[in-house]
């Protein structure tokens, strides 16, 4: 049977509960990090639990992300999907790179701080409410998301306000838009309205829902005039996401299943199945001993197999 490359990454992340527990009749699970130790002897304890909360979290993070997107590399879906055509019209790209998207808006963030932008919105709104000291306490990224969210609730009550249909269109959108979180159906907020498809050469005309995703949240935020701000609150909204995404179940919304340790060893080796050169950076150590130990037969022939590998 034919399985193509998604069907075969999933075969992959299977396999590799096999491997952990030398077993094929039952898909079992190591909880913690250090029953992995056996599946990679370079690591001590400490070291196997710090592989699990760094490079193994970010590619549970980056696979899950990809998926629930429809990335081309692990989507089995075909390219005539309604799904499919109905995220890439709404500007979701073929592949997804959850790691570059965070370091950039993390950078973007970074920035904003440094410059000073905003300085003391965040202390004027909870001065009174919560202790000076909790204030001083809270970090300064945490200060910042919380900050964008006042920015951007703001400018929705300035939009509604003014009252006109174009600014309660404009503050609807901005509303929308700060709804966005991953948990949210589909990891998207519907605007209830439809986008027509064109098909000329079929002349077929269909529609699609829109949805607001993190991948075009500029056309929803046009209701922010000043510049600097609409950009400083979509930051906040991307970077809002991502990090709910990341503590509750690395994008899964089970963080009972994100966490095992397999579960992320299973994840890490279909990222190595789909795209080696990206996982080799993103888990260099991780990568590193897991080359070694497969080179080594440590995993077993059927592995080497799966992977393409001849060593």
């Amino acid at each position: 049977m034919e399985l193509g490359k998604p069907g075969t990454g999933l075969l992959l992340h299977e396999y590799v509960h096999g491997i952990d527990w030398g077993k094929d009749e039952r898909h079992t699970t190591s909880q913690y990090p250090y029953q992995l130790m056996k599946l990679f002897p370079q690591f001590d304890n400490n070291q196997m639990l710090l592989m699990h909360q760094t490079e193994l979290k970010d590619t549970m993070s980056y696979m899950r992300f990809a998926c629930n997107f429809y990335d081309e590399r692990m989507s089995s879906r075909p390219l005539t999907s309604l799904d499919i055509r109905t995220y890439r019209v709404n500007g979701i790209p073929e592949k997804i790179d959850f790691i570059e998207l965070r370091d950039a808006y993390l950078a973007r963030a970074d920035e904003a701080i440094k410059a000073g932008r905003w300085a003391g919105v965040y202390e004027n709104r909870w001065k009174g409410v919560v202790s000076d000291e909790k204030i001083k306490e809270t970090p300064e990224l945490e200060k910042f998301l919380q900050t964008t969210r006042l920015l951007s609730d703001g400018e929705w009550n300035r939009l509604d306000e003014i009252g006109t249909p174009e600014a309660k269109e404009l503050g609807k959108q901005l509303y929308m838009a700060n709804r966005l979180l991953p948990d949210s159906l589909g990891g998207y907020v519907s605007t209830d309205k439809q986008i027509s498809l064109v098909d000329a050469a079929a002349g077929v005309t269909e529609t699609v829902d829109e949805i607001i995703t993190p991948f075009n949240l500029q056309k929803y935020l046009v209701g922010i005039e000043d510049p600097i701000k609409r950009h400083d609150v979509e930051t906040g909204i991307v970077l809002r996401y991502l990090i709910h995404g990341e503590k509750n179940g690395n994008f899964t919304g089970r963080p009972e299943w994100s966490e095992k340790a397999t579960e992320r060893l299973a994840e890490f080796v279909r990222f190595v199945y789909t795209d080696p050169a990206r996982a080799k950076e993103i888990a260099p150590h991780v990568y590193k001993a897991f080359m070694e130990n497969l080179a080594k037969g440590l995993y077993g022939e059927g592995l080497k197999k799966l992977l393409g590998v001849v060593v």
